[in-house]
């Protein structure tokens, strides 16, 4: 492992950073998109691509092809053409996938709580209190995600074993590490959707009477809830399928879906991976289309007069 490599490398994907964070700020500028006028709100629209639609209905089924189903074939395949050297499922170990699969799931749901709470205040100073310091600090959110998961695992164990003892090796400083590298992702779904609550709401909630965080309780945090579950459910998607943090940080006593996943791959025990490779899709499909059915509906208004 050399420290000055990974240093320079994370010190090129910190301005890369940057420079694109620069970019979106320019093109965003001061934008808002609350309504700013009384009456129903208008739904999406939705229109006729003509002599288009065959093109693109093709394109997203390329796209699903490739994105889904070469991984979906090669587990198939793997469950069912093991090789002499792939093992079969009885053989595999497949007594781990159960507690596999409970660690993942809730080290997932730990870092999506923790991440949330953590983007919650970002969310709403970078959108209710704009200005320089906000700004500031929410750049510097979105700079965690500029650097490699595997020297952010690294530096978060060497700091961990030098200055916050009871941290080190426990199942605390994986789902802090977690939470911290995909709090971007919560940060962004929060401040689109708090973009889109009128501040005239929280402003007649003060003006009768409440308090600051009794306005965020009772008034702007309902309002929120799709944005919370939104950046919940991305965060554990994420963490689920993590493994460089995990394998850095994960107590030896502990393994995940994804640490056995890599670990029998690369012995070429595919017949042995490929259980874990299924619930991990599962579980990522699932996650995905509970958010999508419980807050994912638009309402479509169609084109014509």
């Amino acid at each position: 492992f050399s420290a000055s490599g990974a240093a320079a490398f994370s010190l090129s994907s910190v301005a890369l950073c940057l420079l694109i964070l620069f970019g979106e700020s320019r093109l965003r500028g001061g934008a808002n998109y609350t309504r700013i006028s009384s009456g129903a709100r208008r739904g999406a629209f939705r229109y006729d691509l003509g002599r288009w639609a065959p093109v693109v209905v093709l394109g997203f089924a390329v796209l699903v092809a490739v994105s889904v189903g070469i991984p979906v074939g090669t587990l198939v395949y793997w469950f069912t053409q093991g090789s002499g050297s792939a093992l079969s499922a009885a053989s595999a170990g497949i007594g781990y996938l159960g507690p596999a699969a409970l660690t993942s799931v809730l080290l997932g749901i730990a870092a999506a709580l923790l991440a949330v709470v953590l983007a919650l205040p970002v969310a709403v100073l970078a959108v209710r209190y704009r200005g320089r310091f906000s700004t500031l600090v929410e750049r510097s959110v979105y700079l965690s995600f500029a650097l490699p998961d595997l020297v952010a695992a690294v530096a978060l164990a060497y700091a961990a074993s030098h200055l916050v003892h009871v941290l080190s090796g426990s199942v605390a400083l994986l789902v802090l590490a977690e939470a911290l590298l995909f709090v971007p992702f919560a940060v962004v779904a929060l401040r689109s959707t708090l973009g889109l609550i009128e501040p005239v709401l929280e402003d007649s909630a003060r003006s009768l009477g409440l308090g600051p965080f009794e306005t965020l309780w009772r008034v702007t945090l309902p309002l929120l809830r799709p944005g919370l579950a939104a950046a919940g459910v991305l965060v554990f998607a994420f963490a689920l399928g993590d493994l460089s943090t995990a394998q850095v940080l994960l107590p030896p006593s502990l393994y995940t879906l994804g640490t056995q996943f890599w670990a029998d791959s690369k012995t070429v025990a595919y017949a042995a991976a490929a259980p874990y490779g299924a619930v991990l899709i599962v579980l990522a499909l699932a996650s995905t289309y509970l958010l999508m059915s419980r807050f994912g509906r638009v309402r479509t208004d169609s084109a014509e007069g």
